[in-house]
C-alpha cells in the first residue's frame, strides 16, 4: 500500500463563525427547539447554542443536522444575515449533505460574492468531485487573502497530483510564482513549490528532488530570520527524506513535526505508514487514529487499508474488519479490500478450528475464499496485483483442502490408537502450515513486486 504523495488538506469548514457573535452558553440536552416554534424571534446566538449542544459528543444524530440547519436558516430569513446562511452550509457540509451544503454555499456568494470562507468551502467540495478548474475559478473571483491563495495553492498541486501531466505541472507552477511575486516570503507558496517539485521528482525525474531540497533550505533560513518553524516544512522534509530512502530521518522529521503541531494529519499518517513498517503496531494504531481524525483522510480508503493491517496484526479482528469494509465503501472498484478481508476471515476460521469449532471454520473459510475469488475478479489483469492474485489462489486452494479434510474425516478409517491419531492430526496440521507459508510467500512477493514499481518514498504494505 504506498503512502500519500502529496498533502492535500484544505482550510477546514469554517464554523468559527458561529462563535464569533455568539455568546450564549451550551444549550442543555433537549433544549435545541427552534424559535420559530418557541414564538420568539430567532437569534444568532439560539442557533449557535443549537449547534454546540448538537456537537457536544462529537456526532451528529438524528435530527440533530436538521435542527442546527433550520435554526441558522430561520436567522438568514428573519435578518438577511449572510453568516447565517453560511453555517447552515457548513452544517450541511458537515453532516456529509455535499449537494444540500453546494447549494446553500451558491446562495450565500450570490447574495455576498466577496463571502472568502463560502467560495473556500464551495471550492473545497468542487476540489474533491475532481471539478478542479471550476474550484480554481470559484477562487480566483474572491478577494485576496491568505485563506484563498492557500486553497488555490492546494488545488493546484492536487490537479498535478492527479494527472501528472505537464500541463498540469506548468499550471501549479505558475499559480504558485503568483503568488510569491505578490510576496516573495510567502511560507506557504514556498512548501507548496517544494512539494511540486518533490512530487514531480518522486514520479518522473529525481532531479527535481534537488531542486525541492534548495526550496526547502530557502524557506528554512526565512523562517530562522522570522524565529520560527514550520510544522509544515518538516513534513516536507521528512518526504524527501523517504524519498531518499533515509527511513530514520523522516519518522524523526514527522515526530518534530508534531511537537510543533500535534494535529498534523499528514505527519501522523507518514508516521503510521512507518511504524507499522518496523512492527511497532500500537504506535502505529495511535498515529491513524489520530489522522483518522481529519475529514480528508476519512475519506481516504488507503488510510482505511492501512488502518485494517494494524488491527488485524494486532489482532482486532472486528475492528480490522470495520476498517476494511469502510475502505471498500470508499473505493468499491478497488480489490485490495477484498483480499485482506479474505486474509482476515482464513484467520478467524483457523482460529475457529484450534478451538474445535469445525462449523465456525467452514463458515469462515468459505467467506474468505469468497472474498478472495472477488478479488481475483477485480484484479484480472493488473500486472501490479498478479502477485497477490496467485497468492489469493493458493489460498483458496488451501481453504478447498481444509474443507475437505473438516467434511471427510468423520468418514474415514477408524483410529483407535491415541498416538496414530496425534501423529494423524499433528501431520495434517504440518501440511496445512505449508500451504500457509506458500500464501504468505506469495503475498510477500506481491508486495516486494509493488515496492519495486513505486517510486521514491512510497512502500508496499498490506
Amino acid at each position: 500500500m504506498r503512502a500519500p504523495s502529496l498533502s492535500l488538506s484544505l482550510i477546514p469548514t469554517l464554523l468559527s463563525l458561529l462563535f464569533a457573535t455568539a455568546c450564549a452558553g451550551r444549550a442543555a440536552p433537549g433544549s435545541s427547539t427552534p424559535a420559530s416554534r418557541q414564538g420568539t424571534a430567532p437569534s444568532f446566538e439560539a442557533a449557535a447554542a443549537i449547534y454546540r449542544s448538537a456537537r457536544a459528543d462529537g456526532r451528529w444524530y438524528a435530527g440533530e443536522c436538521e435542527a442546527a440547519t433550520r435554526a441558522f436558516l430561520e436567522v438568514h430569513v428573519h435578518d438577511g444575515e449572510p453568516t447565517a446562511l453560511f453555517n447552515a452550509a457548513a452544517i450541511r457540509e458537515e453532516c456529509g449533505q455535499p449537494d444540500a451544503a453546494i447549494a446553500l454555499y451558491e446562495r450565500v456568494i450570490a447574495a455576498a460574492p466577496e463571502h472568502a470562507a463560502a467560495r473556500n468551502n464551495l471550492a473545497r467540495i468542487l476540489w474533491r468531485r475532481g471539478e478542479t478548474e471550476r474550484a480554481l475559478t470559484l477562487l480566483r473571483g474572491a478577494p485576496s487573502g491568505a485563506l484563498i491563495e492557500r486553497t488555490i495553492l492546494v488545488v493546484a498541486l492536487d490537479d498535478y497530483a492527479r494527472r501528472h501531466a505537464p500541463s498540469s505541472f506548468a499550471a501549479a507552477e505558475r499559480v504558485i510564482q503568483e503568488t510569491l511575486a505578490r510576496d516573495g516570503s510567502q511560507t506557504p507558496a514556498l512548501e507548496s513549490l517544494a512539494r511540486l517539485y518533490l512530487e514531480r521528482g518522486r514520479s518522473s525525474e529525481p532531479a527535481y528532488l534537488l531542486l525541492a531540497e534548495e526550496v526547502i533550505a530557502y524557506t528554512r533560513r526565512l523562517l530562522a530570520e522570522l524565529g520560527r518553524e514550520s510544522a509544515e516544512l518538516h513534513v516536507i522534509t521528512g518526504l524527501v527524506d523517504l524519498a531518499r530512502g533515509r527511513q530514520g530521518a523522516a519518522l524523526a522529521r514527522f515526530d518534530h513535526a508534531l511537537q510543533l503541531d500535534a494535529e498534523h494529519a499528514e505527519a501522523h499518517l507518514q508516521s503510521a505508514y512507518l511504524t507499522l513498517g518496523h512492527n511497532d503496531f500500537q504506535r502505529a494504531r495511535r498515529h491513524m487514529t489520530a489522522a483518522l481524525r481529519h475529514p480528508e483522510v476519512r475519506a481516504d480508503a488507503e488510510a482505511w487499508l492501512v488502518m485494517g493491517a494494524i488491527l488485524r496484526a494486532l489482532g482486532a479482528l472486528d475492528e480490522a474488519e470495520r476498517a476494511y469494509k469502510r475502505a471498500q465503501r470508499l473505493a468499491p472498484d478497488d480489490p485490495r479490500a477484498h483480499y485482506n478481508l479474505g486474509v482476515l476471515y482464513r484467520a478467524r476460521a483457523r482460529r475457529s478450528v484450534d478451538a474445535h469449532d469445525s462449523y465456525e471454520g467452514l463458515r469462515h473459510g468459505r467467506v474468505a475464499r469468497d472474498h478472495f475469488n472477488r478479488f481475483r475478479e477485480l484484479a484480472s489483469g493488473s500486472r501490479e496485483l498478479q502477485a497477490a492474485a496467485d497468492a489469493a489462489t493458493v489460498h483458496i486452494n488451501a481453504i478447498d483442502d481444509e474443507h475437505t479434510i473438516i467434511c471427510e474425516f468423520p468418514r474415514g478409517r477408524p483410529v483407535t490408537n491415541e498416538d496414530e491419531l496425534r501423529r494423524q492430526e499433528e501431520a495434517e496440521r504440518a501440511r496445512l502450515r505449508e500451504l500457509e507459508r506458500r500464501a504468505l510467500e506469495a503475498a510477500a512477493a506481491a508486495e516486494r513486486a509493488e515496492a519495486r514499481e513505486s517510486s521514491g518514498g512510497d512502500r508496499a504494505g498490506s
